[in-house]
């Protein structure tokens, strides 16, 4: 069975923290931004694959813990 990824989850609530609430907003954010908003390696790395989601309109995949699916799947 799937399961919510909850790293990305959280990562999308310190954005929507922030002020950033919508896909423009989102897919505008700069390496400066990130530096700015004090995120570690990782948080790094979850903002670029959801602005990736977001520009490919595949969010359902991102917010999916596919390492808890392939677990499942074993």
């Amino acid at each position: 069975m799937a399961a919510v990824h909850n790293g990305h989850i959280n990562i999308l609530r310190k954005l929507i923290k922030l002020g950033y609430t919508d896909k423009k907003a989102i897919t505008s954010i700069t390496i400066q931004d990130m530096l700015k908003m004090n995120v570690s390696k990782g948080e790094m790395r979850s903002v670029c694959e959801l602005m990736d989601a977001i520009r490919d309109n595949d969010l359902l995949t991102f917010f999916i813990d596919s390492k808890a699916v392939e677990a499942d799947e074993a």
